[in-house]
């Protein structure tokens, strides 16, 4: 079966390429193709390659736009910040503290102030005169020097090893002319400490930009030069053409147009093309999901190792997604990197993650058109409250967790991963939800004992759990009682 693949320019490509597209939040915009995948049946394991459908026109001449403007334009504003933090790195420039007064002489070309400051031509006059800058240098940098010398006889010439605070512009037109090293080696450079961290963050979007197009030109690289992929026509909808709508401010629902044309599932991370294929295909099975659902497919059809899937997961989550929940084996295979000292970095992260969740105004808390009137908010609530619960139970069933071990990461996760009441919620949903909570927490760890059998943890699991709720017996022992009730008449009934 196809399925329709929903593209982003910045989609970083998971490793091998066994996921071909996951997004982050960014400013550029987004891009639609098809592709073949295990999405077509995602509950029932990955599908057959086959050949896949890419929209060519109008995709190809934006995609090379696009390439065009993810490069540098200013690459010496680059090569000068280089220069400037090597220099630093080496000691020949000095940062100073956070908040420092200095007392020493400052040298800034373009600042327009009352108070006294040196100017280029007062920092390159002493090289000049001692030989270190020739006439041929000091006669290409001269037309930026705009500003008349500073020196007066309150502030005289500055000499050789003298302290001197450059500020950060004055000093990339230095480097951009070739005149770091002299500078650097004929005084003792200083520099703000805002200065240098706005640096080293320039630098650091430097590289993501550069990364990022690596990673957009290697993704059409690869769909382009892959067999299994094809590029097909899209037809849009009547009633915006009759609009007169231009194509390209609708290239991101290009793929959504295929999937409804075609009938084929979408896959996509953008949420409105979700709920916009949802909504207009009723009658597909699994008309829309994202690269979550998968990356859970590949690793129940056995492509992906849970431990593969878990890192694919937990960079999603670093991606920032919303409202994603990982089945249980996903969260033990990040707890089994950590076992002989639980929970380790990536469940923390996630627990982070769980909580963020639960805060974003964007979890809709309005009852839903279903039979039950359950929000979405609550269900999310409660989904990631029985993951956990299964969670624990593989932890204390994996007798490579020591039972100090299982039972540490137990009361971390009712300490720090069980989720906060989602914030959209009411006052009385809220009330309610959190006296079900230890109720449907215990019921679903104990329903889940019952497939350990026989195995002598998961007493201990259960009264680990009880600890870690802080119940006390009585209460404990009517929860209990209760769920088996419960169970028994529904037993009974069927």
């Amino acid at each position: 079966m196809h399925s329709a693949l929903f593209l982003g320019k910045s989609g970083k490509r998971i490793k091998d390429s066994l996921v071909p597209s996951s997004f982050r939040r960014c400013d550029y915009p987004l891009r639609a193709c098809y592709a073949p995948s295990a999405a077509g049946r995602v509950r029932g394991g990955a599908a057959p390659a086959e050949k896949a459908r890419c929209r060519a026109r109008p995709y190809l001449p934006t995609v090379l736009e696009d390439s065009r403007e993810m490069v540098l334009n200013q690459r010496s504003q680059q090569t000068s910040a280089e220069q400037i933090t090597k220099k630093v790195d080496t000691g020949r420039i000095v940062v100073m503290d956070e908040g420092a007064k200095s007392p020493i002489a400052s040298v800034d070309e373009l600042a327009e102030t009352t108070d006294h400051r040196y100017r280029l031509l007062d920092i390159l006059s002493p090289l000049h005169v001692a030989g270190v800058v020739n006439d041929a240098e000091l006669a290409r940098i001269t037309p930026v020097c705009t500003k008349k010398s500073a020196v007066d006889e309150p502030h005289p010439a500055l000499t050789h090893l003298q302290d001197v605070l450059v500020e950060l512009p004055t000093l990339e037109t230095l480097a951009h002319f070739g005149l770091l090293d002299a500078i650097t080696g004929f005084y003792k450079v200083h520099l703000r400490a805002d200065a240098h961290r706005g640096l080293l963050q320039r630098l650091a979007a430097v590289a993501f930009q550069e990364e990022t197009r690596e990673w957009h030109i290697d993704l059409w690289t690869r769909l382009r030069g892959d067999s299994r992929f094809r590029f097909v026509p899209y037809t849009m909808p009547e009633e915006m053409r009759e609009k007169g709508s231009n194509p390209k401010d609708l290239l991101s629902f290009f793929a959504s147009f295929i999937a409804q044309e075609t009938k084929t599932a979408l896959m996509a991370d953008d949420r409105l093309c979700q709920a916009f294929a949802l909504n207009d295909m009723q009658d597909v099975a699994c008309a829309a999901f994202g690269t979550d659902a998968l990356v859970l497919a590949l690793m129940n059809a056995g492509k992906l190792t849970p431990a593969k899937a878990a890192a694919t997961i937990h960079q999603l989550i670093a991606w920032r997604y919303r409202f994603l929940v990982p089945p249980p084996e996903v969260l033990k295979a990040l707890a089994d990197q950590y076992r002989g000292n639980p929970p380790g970095q990536a469940l923390q992260e996630v627990a982070e993650y769980v909580h963020d969740c639960m805060r974003d105004p964007g979890l809709f808390g309005g009852s839903e058109k279903t039979e039950s009137g359950e929000s979405m908010a609550g269900r999310c609530y409660m989904t990631w409250m029985t993951t956990i619960a299964d969670f624990l139970i593989l932890v204390w069933a994996d007798e490579g967790f020591t039972a100090e071990a299982a039972t540490r990461l137990t009361e971390w996760s009712a300490r720090e991963l069980l989720p906060s009441l989602p914030r959209v919620l009411d006052a009385r949903m809220k009330v309610r939800m959190s006296s079900l909570t230890p109720r449907v927490f215990l019921s679903h760890a104990l329903l889940k004992t019952g497939a350990q059998s026989g195995n002598p943890r998961m007493a201990e699991a259960l009264k680990a759990l009880k600890d870690a709720l802080r119940l006390k017996d009585d209460e404990y022992t009517q929860i209990v009682t209760e769920i088996l009730n419960d169970t028994a008449k529904t037993a009974s009934q069927s």
